[in-house]
């Protein structure tokens, strides 16, 4: 024995150098490296996937958060620490969309209670039937693009 280790070297090693040859440096997620022309949806080598459950829980927290407005705090915490978790990824286009939606619908609440505060009872309602419209055009069309398992295209829009 000469003290080598003669097993076969580990597929999944992404070390420079070594005895693993370049075609096997490979991890099970790098199929589109594997094969470029198949066009799967996985991650690209050595991004992170992101975490497409947590984004869609988010999205059931703003759910519930129309009635139980604490939810959605909760949601635009989570959308906020996982952010930079999926950084480069399909899913952080949700959590970017999900973060603007927490902040744009807190402004139509703090603006149609300011209307309140001034006399404004038929702008209070109004004000609050579209943001009811608004919050959920907006989850509804987030939550089926992440079950396509496909990015908001414009995250920073106002509108959906």
């Amino acid at each position: 024995m000469t003290g080598r280790n003669t097993d076969s070297p580990d597929q999944y090693s992404h070390s420079e150098g070594g005895s693993v040859p370049q075609a096997k440096r490979t991890h099970p997620d790098d199929a589109r490296s594997a094969n470029p022309g198949t066009g799967t949806r996985g991650p690209r080598p050595g991004k992170s996937r992101g975490n497409p459950s947590m984004a869609r829980a988010i999205y059931v927290l703003y759910f519930v958060g129309i009635i139980f407005n604490f939810a959605a705090l909760i949601g635009f915490v989570l959308a906020l620490s996982y952010r930079k978790e999926a950084q480069e990824t399909w899913v952080a286009s949700h959590y970017q969309f999900q973060i603007r939606t927490f902040w744009i619908g807190l402004g139509m609440i703090l603006g149609a209670f300011t209307a309140l505060a001034y006399g404004g009872d038929s702008l209070v309602l109004m004000g609050m039937f579209l943001w009811l419209i608004w919050v959920l055009t907006r989850t509804i069309k987030g939550w089926k693009l992440l079950a396509q398992s496909a990015p908001i295209p414009d995250p920073e829009t106002l509108l959906w």
